[in-house]
């Protein structure tokens, strides 16, 4: 038997020109992606391309190559120089984590991580602990920590400090402003964003309280966070400066 009645006859389905397709187009946005890990990562870059092309499954290899398309557009919006170069340790560390991420908006957040990265020299590590961080988020904390960061009264104060004060809020404005109704759910997701340190003092009970309130503050820690995963490794106070 010929090989190509062989492969007819193994492809009972029919898949294989549909699977041809989607590996063509699969394989051109893998080289898209990796044009630009050639740029901020050159050691490490045979071996990203290789872990985008070969040992990561398509659907993985379309999320690391959809987050790497975002950071590159976050790197360009945030006027880096094309010179600056990521640490490989980090690129590693978020195409690993990132590429299991297919919600669109905690996406951007592995992609300003990857953008904000990189440095002149390619040795900056200060990213490790906010890939660690993020790692430990569902999609409902990282709407809380952004909510919190846009609806917190802020203010930038004597010496250009940015300063968060605390939001007020009752259980039915916590539901709707989340549009998540099992309040129980939204207590465990802002119990463990306090555990993390990355929000302060959060539900209230006690004698004479009708109805279960928040007080919505972002930390330190939880700010910082925020502006590395915007792309930018600029300090809290000098990102809301320029981006209030």
């Amino acid at each position: 038997m010929s090989e190509q009645s062989t492969e007819h006859s193994l492809d009972i389905l029919g898949i294989k020109p549909v699977s041809d397709a989607i590996n063509t187009v699969t394989e051109a946005s893998v080289k898209s992606g990796f044009g630009f890990l050639r740029l901020i990562c050159r050691p490490a870059a045979e071996e990203f391309g290789l872990l985008l092309q070969d040992n990561v499954k398509m659907w993985r290899a379309t999320n690391a190559v959809k987050l790497v398309t975002k950071a590159e557009t976050k790197f360009n919006k945030m006027g880096y120089a094309s010179s600056l170069r990521a640490n490989p340790r980090l690129v590693s560390r978020i195409l690993e984590e990132g590429s299991w991420i297919e919600d669109d908006d905690l996406q951007e957040r592995w992609a300003g991580l990857l953008a904000s990265s990189c440095s002149s020299d390619g040795k900056d590590d200060s990213n490790l602990i906010f890939i660690h961080l993020l790692s430990q988020l569902t999609v409902l904390q990282a709407r809380i920590i952004d909510y919190a960061i846009h609806n917190c009264p802020k203010e930038i104060i004597a010496g250009g400090h940015v300063h968060f004060d605390t939001k007020h809020m009752k259980e039915q404005e916590i539901i709707e402003a989340f549009g998540e109704k099992d309040f129980a759910r939204l207590e465990r997701e802002i119990l463990h964003l306090c555990n993390l340190s990355l929000m302060g003092p959060i539900l209230g009970y006690g004698p004479g309280i009708d109805e279960p309130f928040l007080n919505l503050c972002p930390s330190t820690l939880g700010i910082h966070l925020f502006v590395r995963c915007q792309g930018s490794a600029l300090s809290p106070n000098d990102y809301f400066q320029q981006y209030p």
